[in-house]
């Protein structure tokens, strides 16, 4: 078997690239080298075409698809293809954590560009092994030789636009630290479905960008203009409400008596200031909420208390008088998301009115994906504020309807998952055929028997409480956040549940209100209990916390390994890994059965993946017949990998995505 690894240098990437200069093959086994030049690429490409294995880092991104299009040139059907940037970022996910080592050896430089990332260049200081400087070389001989810093057009076309020999030599170094990478990789002892699984859904990822997502300028901007007008109304009540302070300033001390303004030489005169409140300011919210008896519990690095969305969420649901800040920071982050921030999606809307934003399918430790330029995963959902009106910017351009579909219960079903060596499947059946979270109010005693869906205490316990709780106790959350969910719940119940919420709240404070130790003390009481009703979820935690202990790590449904930060992450991490490898397969699969049925671009385009669900554009007409592919995929997702449960999902379609999801 041949192994080759390769690499090309051109003059610009896929979308604008005219020309491959060079390229390089490196046979992995025996080490032997090749190196082509402007007037050999025919034969580099005849080499390559002997491989059984491609190896490459960022190959699947840039170099196959950039020989296609130049060169119309591909590799056999049966051609094993291994990116070492996505083999690396699932073997070794946790590289930001580990990367603070060589920092601080002065192994790898500081800052953004190198630490916790998987490109070539940060992979070469790990191993010792450094690609060169030829791009930072070549711009500064750009410089010295008088030329403009700022006209992009003719730096890219310094360094980039003609073949030289540095350019060469650069290629083939970048080849000898991508072996020393493959090297230290090991693939093939590595889980082989979570090898494939990356590369597909990496492709699938790329084809999101390549499509992407229409968006409708002027309805964004006229929501901007809603958005600003709302903030400004809400800014001048605040203001209204909480007024102005003194704030005392240095004293001065006269140098000399002033009558006129009764100094006195040598004696201090104390000075003040007026200060107005300003809802943009993280230190006056902090100011209005402690004067009101709020205590901080959560600081920011530099030591003052923190303050964001969740944190004023808390204190709005004890406080409603407090509701203004809310909205204040609500619309704060509408406008960044929409117009203002660095990111913001009417600047990232490109020529052919379209958002490309970019996904990375393994951008978390857990193998989540992330999302940036823009950060489409945080389009807020129809039951936020703005949430329909912002996706209603996201639309199916004349001709096609956007086709959207999620898995049903998926964190929950995970856990069932994992519990049911333990309890024989009986929590998956909870989740699958009854009321899970009114289970979950019941074994953690907030209350008894049947709901009724017109008790008003009932649907606030167990849509306020449970139902946070359990998602938050999932995704790690401990003692006081546990506690602080619990009682925001049960004091809305108070509030607003009547006799019932009024009795419930009673029964576990009192009338008494809340403190930072009761609030630890009622998160484990809670968890207590629902530990301790749940079968099998101690035994479980006890399992996980053996091999964390032992290894560090654990094995996700298709055996590969997750890092574990800490003993109480374990759970945590592994359902949130559960519920990626699904979404992944069930993306990758029916990508790759819609593309073997229909037209990619012409009848369908993925245009989106938000954790557990999948957004396209489809021609009208094929909304049942793809609706129908997209379902079948997502239930059959778990099985290859013994998935301990029924997987389900649901599609619809409408205009815009705010009719998907």
């Amino acid at each position: 078997m041949k192994r080759y690894l390769w690499d090309s240098e051109s003059d610009g990437f896929v979308h604008n690239a005219t020309k491959v200069h060079c390229i390089v093959i490196r046979d992995v086994d025996t080490k032997e080298t090749w190196d082509y030049k402007p007037d050999q690429i025919d034969a580099a490409l005849d080499k390559l075409a002997e491989a059984d294995v491609l190896i490459g880092h960022n190959i699947q991104r840039h170099d196959l698809p950039l020989v296609l299009k130049l060169l119309r040139w591909a590799p056999k059907p049966d051609v094993i293809i291994r990116d070492t940037m996505i083999c690396a970022r699932v073997i070794f996910p946790n590289v930001k954590a580990t990367d603070g080592d060589l920092v601080r050896a002065g192994k790898m430089p500081a800052g953004r560009k190198y630490a916790g990332k998987h490109t070539l260049g940060a992979w070469g200081y790990r191993l010792g092994e450094q690609k060169g400087d030829y791009a930072e070389d070549r711009l500064e001989a750009y410089l010295a030789a008088g030329g403009d810093k700022d006209d992009e057009a003719a730096i890219s076309a310094f360094v980039w636009g003609e073949w030289n020999p540095e350019m060469h030599a650069y290629m083939i170094q970048d080849a000898v630290t991508n072996d020393k990478l493959w090297d230290h990789l090991k693939v093939e002892a590595y889980s082989q479905d979570a090898i494939v699984l990356e590369h597909r859904i990496a492709r699938v990822c790329d084809a999101i960008q390549a499509a992407g997502v229409p968006f409708d300028v002027k309805k964004a901007e006229a929501l901007h203009a809603t958005l600003l007008t709302a903030k400004h109304k809400v800014e001048q009540q605040l203001i209204t409400e909480f007024g102005s302070w003194q704030v005392e300033l240095k004293s001065l001390i006269p140098k000399r008596d002033n009558k006129k303004l009764g100094y006195v030489k040598g004696v201090p005169v104390r000075k003040f200031k007026t200060v107005t409140f300003n809802p943009g300011s993280r230190d006056h919210i902090a100011k209005v909420l402690s004067d009101k008896g709020w205590k901080a519990t959560k600081f920011t690095d530099g030591g003052k208390p923190q303050i964001d969305e969740e944190v004023i969420e808390g204190i709005v649901a004890r406080f409603p008088e407090f509701a203004g800040l809310g909205e204040y920071l609500m619309l704060d982050k509408r406008i960044s998301q929409l117009a203002d921030g660095p990111q913001a999606w009417l600047k990232a809307v490109g020529p052919d009115g379209r958002i490309h934003g970019v996904i990375n399918p393994m951008g978390t430790i857990t193998s989540r994906a992330s999302h940036f330029l823009p950060n489409l995963g945080q389009v807020p959902n129809m039951a936020s504020p703005y949430g329909k009106e912002c996706r209603e910017l996201f639309y199916a351009p004349e001709g096609f309807t956007f086709l959207g579909a999620d898995m049903s219960g998926l964190e929950l079903r995970g856990l069932a998952h994992y519990l049911a060596p333990f309890d024989g499947g009986k929590y998956m059946k909870i989740v699958v055929e009854g009321d899970v979270h009114w289970m979950h109010a019941t074994v953690m005693g907030l209350a008894t028997g049947e709901r009724d869906k017109h008790n008003k205490c009932h649907t606030i316990i167990r849509e306020d409480g449970t139902k946070r709780f359990i998602y938050a106790y999932i995704y790690g959350a401990w003692d006081a956040k546990v506690g602080e969910i619990i009682y925001n719940a049960l004091t809305k119940a108070k509030r607003d549940g009547g006799e019932d919420g009024a009795e419930l709240y009673v029964k576990f404070f009192g009338d008494k209100t809340a403190t930072e130790e009761s609030l630890k003390a009622l998160g484990r009481k809670v968890r207590a209990a629902f530990a301790k009703r749940i079968v099998g979820f101690t035994s479980l935690k006890d399992k996980l916390s053996v091999v964390v202990k032992k290894a560090g790590r654990v094995r996700g449904l298709d055996d590969r390994l997750i890092p574990i930060r800490s003993d109480h992450s374990a759970l945590n991490f592994l359902i949130q890994s559960c519920g990626a490898i699904l979404c992944k397969r069930w993306g990758a699969d029916a990508f790759e059965e819609l593309c073997s049925k229909y037209k990619l671009g012409e009848d369908f385009q993925f245009v989106a993946w938000v954790h557990d669900e999948w957004q396209l554009l489809v021609r009208k007409g094929l909304e049942e017949e793809i609706s129908e592919v997209i379902i079948r995929c997502a239930r059959k997702a778990g099985e290859p990998y013994g998935f301990r449960g029924p997987l389900d999902s649901q599609a619809k379609h409408g205009p815009t995505w705010a009719e998907t999801h």
